[in-house]
């Protein structure tokens, strides 16, 4: 049930609305319209984020914080994503230890508890997802590099 106050003239009004729903004996809140645009943030920081397993060419990078900003539109899935260095597994790369990178989401689908997507050109993603959770495997084609990744709904 909801109410509408208006005032014209210093005399006031009350609308109410009532809706009756009648089904299978349950009711509740309309369901969302498939192509509503939803907006999350997932964080993925230590012992989650980015977790590199494979580095045939021994790049150093071995571990990142994640943060997915995503929109969805039906199963079209685009938005942001920011990485943070935070291990490299030798001292040739120490220097971008800490390094932060922004991301621009590309071909992104989500449809029933799955989900794809790339970094730019240089990584892809794919997983499973929860209300809460995401979780999967990423590559690096140009490096071969691949790993694990895990992030949550704050």
């Amino acid at each position: 049930m909801g109410r509408t106050r208006a005032t014209a003239g210093g005399c006031a009004a009350v609308a109410i609305l009532v809706t009756f729903g009648c089904g299978s004996g349950t009711s509740g809140p309309a369901a969302p319209s498939p192509t509503a645009p939803s907006q999350a943030q997932w964080v993925g920081l230590t012992p989650e984020g980015m977790l590199a397993a494979i580095d045939p060419l021994r790049w150093s990078p071995a571990e990142y914080d994640l943060q997915l900003d995503l929109m969805t539109t039906g199963t079209t899935v685009t938005g942001t994503a920011v990485t943070k260095l935070r291990k490299v597994s030798s001292d040739r790369c120490g220097d971008v230890f800490g390094q932060i990178a922004t991301w621009t989401i590309t071909n992104g689908k989500a449809e029933s508890g799955k989900i794809s997507f790339g970094l730019a050109d240089a990584m892809t993603f794919s997983g499973t997802f929860t209300a809460t959770r995401m979780t999967g495997s990423f590559a690096m084609p140009s490096t071969g590099q691949t790993g694990s990744f895990a992030v949550i709904r704050p």
